[in-house]
């Protein structure tokens, strides 16, 4: 019955997950700064902006786009979604190339995980996007990854509030 194919479906979905996949930073693979002073985070904060940048052509948010595709199933929607991923992994590779302050070295590691994270759930949806159960656990992992990209940036924010205030 629908009754019993609903309560199936979301037994079913809430026990399906997935782990995106990429290569992993660690605070080995950083260039690290023993300078921790006020102007040499600030040269970080100017370096890591322009490593960035590239996150600056995304001018449509995934969400919205994964929307339009559920609303009309034109598949090009699901392909713009790579470029997007793209300048997210172009960006982490950028910024993983940025010399950082060691007090700021894990604050920088979980930004470019958190990035090259959240690529790795945009190509998926590219990819199994048009499948019902993959987009169904693909959109929980999307909140997942997304929230942490929030959460990154939002540490690496208070991380120049400490600084401004250790002045």
């Amino acid at each position: 019955t629908p009754v019993a194919g609903e309560r199936i479906g979301k037994s079913v979905s809430a026990s399906m997950r997935y782990t995106p996949s990429f290569e992993q930073y660690t605070p080995d693979s950083l260039t690290v700064l023993e300078d921790t002073s006020y102007e040499k985070t600030l040269e970080y904060r100017g370096n890591l902006r322009e490593a960035l940048a590239p996150l600056l052509q995304n001018t449509d948010a995934e969400f919205d786009i994964f929307a339009r595709y559920v609303a009309t199933g034109n598949e090009s929607y699901l392909q713009s979604l790579v470029p997007m991923a793209g300048r997210y992994t172009q960006a982490a590779t950028l910024a993983g190339r940025v010399p950082v302050p060691k007090d700021a070295v894990d604050t920088h590691v979980r930004i470019l995980n958190s990035l090259l994270q959240f690529a790795s759930v945009l190509e998926s949806m590219a990819t199994w996007g048009n499948d019902p159960f993959a987009s169904a656990v693909l959109l929980q992992t999307y909140n997942t990854a997304e929230r942490e990209v929030f959460y990154a940036f939002d540490a690496l924010a208070t991380y120049y509030v400490q600084k401004t205030k250790n002045l």
